[in-house]
């Protein structure tokens, strides 16, 4: 299968992948600094969180470069989890013993519901967070209501539809989408570093710089998306 030439997701394709590098910088800065420093046990999920972001993150952008956006979008949903248990964790450093010590194979420490209620107050930031992680679970499980998200066959008003093409639009939002997931990770690992006493202070101007890009791009590509609807 050859990789799809798609302007869109090569642009935010070429931030995403930075976002990447800045991982394995965070990374390579823990590492060296816990030489001489001590480091607890929320430090460890941290960096074990962050090695498997980065692992999803390349295998997200394999697939939508071969034009597998639904399959993108299981592993999207896999960064939104571990994100939520990061935020969590960056809350309570408490939790981070609750969270390497769980021993259940057959759910994860804390239900989404539970800890989406824990981290956004906001009733309609929640709502918003809920609504995104109902689509990317109804893409994941193979939910007919999800129609052509779903699968490449559908009913959208009645009708059947065949949809087996790649859409450029989606590449380019699923794309958007792994980078936010991948800031709002970073972020609470950095919060944890530096608590801890680490110089993260790099890491941030980097990531934080990198989303503004990301941001900015994504405005541009949302005004371009209604400018062809017109």
């Amino acid at each position: 299968m050859d990789n799809i030439q798609d302007p869109n997701v090569v642009s935010f394709g070429l931030i995403v992948q930075e976002m990447r590098n800045e991982i394995t910088n965070l990374i390579k800065s823990i590492a060296e600094q816990a030489t001489t420093k001590p480091m607890r046990i929320s430090n460890y999920v941290s960096l074990l969180i962050l090695f498997r972001i980065k692992e999803c993150m390349v295998s997200v952008e394999i697939l939508i470069s071969k034009g597998l956006e639904r399959d993108a979008a299981t592993l999207i949903l896999t960064l939104i989890e571990l994100r939520l248990d990061m935020q969590y964790i960056a809350l309570n450093y408490k939790k981070a013993e609750e969270w390497i010590n769980h021993n259940k194979e057959n759910k994860k420490p804390w239900k989404v519901s539970f800890l989406l209620k824990e981290l956004f107050p906001n009733e309609n930031e929640r709502e918003s967070e809920k609504e995104i992680y109902r689509k990317f679970s109804m893409i994941k499980h193979g939910n007919p209501f999800g129609g052509t998200m779903s699968f490449s066959i559908g009913v959208e008003n009645e009708w059947l539809v065949v949809n087996e093409k790649s859409n450029s639009n989606m590449r380019a939002i699923y794309i958007f989408a792994e980078g936010v997931e991948c800031h709002g990770i970073f972020k609470a690992t950095l919060k944890d570093f530096s608590d801890a006493g680490f110089d993260i202070k790099s890491n941030e101007i980097a990531i934080e710089s990198l989303n503004s890009k990301l941001l900015e791009l994504n405005h541009k590509h949302v005004i371009s998306m209604l400018s062809n609807t017109k």
